[in-house]
């Protein structure tokens, strides 16, 4: 690699024959024979280089091509200001602490090389070695848009030493340090305060805000912020800690790391932690169901909004109740109004004139009353009905259990994401998350809808009688008593046949579903090596055996609906001969008006235990949507052995910080910048149950800032494993991997990939809107630079999203990820294979 965009620590591998041992800085000879140069480029080269490299550079050459050396030498000393000035607006700058700004900084290292190499130069003057260290990181490439202003030595910059910290939410308060290089022997202040992220400040921290001063010589100081504990389950949330420019005394804030992000841990059970032993051993079947819906409609109940909005539902239903019980007292006033006339009723101008002069004794105005007692209260339902729908129940509910799921799943660790397939969490997010909320917490606010009608219809019977004078016959009470020990028993007895039917339908689901995104993902695979017929039949096998098990649980389930309506309907008939003898009794008739309102009432029992039935089928037909969904709530994530290496990371880095002042009082640049990279002993496996991987057991090795290193060792040594482990894609699970805190690593992949949007969206991806390092002006000029060509360069400024993997040619698609790794601007870039899709 000859280019001075390479960040100031890449890593990358090349397959060789040797093995991964201890890597020494003597290894690395960098000499102009190692580059095919003229002599006029080799200025252009050394820009952007750290002190360290350019001397190396130039003492290698020194001592192996003199003549070579010499012309360099007089090049670069005689060149004017205006050939200097022209060629620092050409060339990138330095984006490292202490990397070569310009030209004559270069110069100045000449005698230092020169005397390290014991080596005289013809034409070489002396002069003192005085080079600029940067005190944060820089845009890789000028150009017009405006760059934060560079600290040097002689200022003092401000951040915080890590861009992430973690937190249990038992925890009292969280600690986030910030420190200060650069020119500290003069005091300075800064302004600070947190930021709601998916944690809500006044829930699970409270918010804080103040101003950190530092005195002269304090290079660290502390921001505390305090917790809350909630009995909530959460899964993993997030706030913001940021310094402020505002009121910013004696001091610049870092480019990159004036903000920081808490991730607040919670180690709750979803849905509570009734169940957590069951959970964490894996016993899940042998949970009941009914109490684990019980645990979850808790956990909803918890959010304000939601009991609230439930609370309206329920009284909203009890409405629809209240009209159904007026209702029966209309039908029974209605009855006997129209039975006790003579002949035939109809309506007279004497009628409608007694109705207007305010007389009450016309039956006219009776039914006028009774129509107006049914109308208006429909209208008012009809209001209600509408209004809650906004009451954000089910919407609420269904966005804390998917926000939960996909949270949970950026969070699993290795081995819980690789137990699952992609049908189960898109499944998990389309299908049973609205199930468990449609079928399984709103089918509850139905559940109160129909037991409130039994309580109706009973409240009827027990009154109807006095209201209308007529005699309390028990018999109206059957019904009350007989209908749910019959629907209770049936429905137990059917409980298991129905979960198991409903379960396999939902599993082949999840199987189709599973292998349509397989077949989507290896399509060029599949077209490539003529499979197409076997994927379709195999495709073919799938979707008949969904439907097998989707008919079968269709079958169940009529079978249960239909046992309700069946019920009803013979205790209907029986009603109407016992009923019917009672209306013929000569010597104490029972009226007709209560015997059809009876049989009304009847067919309202039915229909209300049937409801109660069917609500608690459905509730039931849940029960495997809630299963997977807890099981997926539970997996294991990483972020408790991040919080622990994050933790040990920052002990580490301030202590070796201190060290390396203390070791280093004459150096000139920023100690931090003297913090290696260390990794020593790491053990991993990407199973909890097997051995680690013997190549990552004997790996031992620092590396500087500012250095290009690159891994190379057999097949399968652990190369690709170290690189993501590096890159925190992977935690080691024993061993030391070292990077400073404050180094921001990026891990870049070996295969190029593209999200959805158009190429500047993919090329400014992980880097924030206002930040200059998203500007379109160094964008282009990053891919310029890289080698893209003007077809692809056009689509910068277009607004089409396209499928990128089928529009661009394979090294376009690994320019362009190359491109957005350098567009991010990382300290630490872990690249794989950078070079294997390019042919020189």
């Amino acid at each position: 690699f000859r280019s001075p965009l390479l960040p100031p620590v890449a890593m990358s591998f090349c397959p060789a024959a040797c093995n991964l041992g201890k890597i020494n800085d003597t290894e690395f000879h960098e000499g102009p024979q190692a580059y095919d140069v003229q002599e006029d480029e080799i200025g252009d080269i050394l820009l952007g280089w750290t002190e360290e490299r350019v001397t190396t550079f130039l003492k290698n050459m020194v001592r192996t091509r003199p003549r070579l050396s010499a012309a360099i030498c007089r090049s670069l000393l005689e060149q004017s200001a205006k050939t200097e000035e022209k060629k620092l607006q050409q060339a990138p700058l330095s984006r490292t602490r202490d990397g070569v700004a310009n030209l004559s900084d270069v110069k100045l290292l000449l005698p230092k090389a020169v005397k390290e190499a014991d080596h005289k130069v013809p034409g070489m003057r002396s002069a003192h070695s005085t080079v600029s260290f940067f005190d944060h990181t820089t845009s890789f490439f000028e150009g017009n848009w405006q760059r934060p202003p560079t600290p040097r030595e002689e200022t003092t910059t401000v951040q915080f030493s890590n861009f992430m910290y973690f937190c249990d939410e038992d925890e009292k308060d969280v600690t986030i340090d910030v420190m200060r290089f650069g020119d500290v022997s003069k005091g300075c202040q800064v302004r600070y305060t947190t930021r709601d992220a998916t944690a809500k400040a006044g829930v699970y921290y409270k918010h804080t805000a103040g101003t950190l001063v530092f005195e002269p010589g304090q290079r660290d100081a502390k921001i505390q912020v305090e917790l809350i504990s909630s009995d909530l389950w959460s899964g993993v949330l997030e706030f913001v800690v940021e310094l402020l420019e505002e009121d910013l005394q004696g001091a610049m804030l870092g480019h990159h790391l004036f903000r920081a992000r808490v991730k607040i841990i919670d180690n709750t059970s979803f849905p509570t932690d009734r169940f957590e032993k069951q959970l964490k051993e894996g016993r899940q079947a042998d949970i009941n169901k009914w109490a684990l819906l019980r645990e979850y409609v808790k956990f909803n109940w918890t959010n304000p909004v939601i009991r609230w909005g439930t609370k309206k539902m329920v009284m909203a239903e009890q409405l629809h109740n209240a009209y159904f019980l007026m209702k029966l007292f209309l039908n029974v006033w209605m009855i006997d109004l129209l039975s006790k006339a003579d002949t035939i009723w109809r309506p007279s101008a004497a009628m409608l004139e007694q109705f207007l002069n305010g007389s009450s004794e016309s039956r006219w105005i009776e039914l006028l009353i009774l129509v107006g007692c049914m109308i208006l209260p429909w209208i008012a339902l009809h209001f209600v009905d509408y209004r809650k729908l906004s009451w954000k129940v089910g919407g609420g509910s269904r966005m804390t259990l998917q926000k939960g799921l996909i949270r949970r799943y950026l969070n699993y660790d290795v081995e819980s994401r690789a137990s699952m397939n992609d049908g189960e969490i898109i499944m998990a997010m389309a299908r049973d998350v609205p199930d468990v909320v449609s079928n399984g917490y709103m089918s509850l606010i139905a559940f109160s809808k129909a037991v409130g009608q039994l309580l109706a219809i009973l409240l009827f019977q027990v009154t109807s009688p006095i209201v209308f004078g007529a005699e309390l016959r028990p018999i109206a009470f059957v019904p009350l008593t007989i209908f749910p020990w019959i629907l209770g028993t049936f429905l137990l007895c059917r409980r298991r046949v129905t979960n198991l039917y409903e379960m396999q339908r939902d599993q082949k689901q999840d199987d189709l579903i599973d292998r349509v995104n397989r077949t989507v993902d290896n399509y060029r695979l599949i077209a490539d090596y003529h499979q197409r017929p076997f994927f379709v039949s195999w495709f073919e096998k799938l979707v008949k055996k969904y439907n097998t098990a989707a008919v079968q649980a269709a079958q169940v389930r009529v079978n249960n609906d239909y046992f309700a309506p069946t019920f009803t309907l013979l205790f209907t008939c029986a009603y109407i001969i016992v009923g019917g003898i009672s209306v013929l009794d000569e010597e104490n008739p029972l009226p007709l008006g209560i015997f059809l309102t009876n049989l009304n009432v009847c067919n309202a029992i039915g229909q209300a235990y049937g409801s109660i039935y069917k609500v608690l089928l459905t509730v039931q037909s849940s029960f495997s949507s809630l299963e997977r969904i807890v099981h997926l709530l539970n997996l294991p994530t990483d972020v408790v052995k991040q919080k622990h290496l994050s933790r040990r990371r920052n002990e580490l880095s301030g202590k070796l910080r201190t060290e390396a002042r203390a070791k280093n009082p004459d150096f000139k640049g920023i100690a931090i910048d003297l913090l290696p990279i260390r990794v020593e002993h790491v053990h991993f496996a990407y199973s909890r149950n097997s051995p680690p991987l013997p190549g990552l057991a004997v790996g031992e090795f620092n590396v500087s800032q500012g250095k290009l290193i690159t891994l190379v060792g057999p097949t399968g040594g652990g190369k690709s494993t170290l690189l993501q482990i590096l890159g925190g894609v992977l935690l080691p699970q024993d061993g030391i991997c070292f990077v400073p805190s404050h180094l921001r690593v990026l891990h870049v992949s070996s295969e190029a990939l593209f999200c959805q949007g158009t190429l500047r969206k993919n090329l400014v991806f992980g880097v924030e809107d206002n930040s200059p390092d998203a500007h379109p002006d160094r964008v282009m000029k990053i891919c310029s630079l890289l080698g893209l060509n003007q077809d692809v360069l056009k689509y910068l400024t277009s607004e089409e999203e396209l499928a990128w993997r089928d529009v661009l040619p394979m090294t376009s698609q690994y320019l362009v990820a190359l491109a957005r790794a350098l567009v991010v601007n990382p300290e630490v870039l872990c690249v794989h294979k950078p070079t294997l899709a390019f042919d020189e």
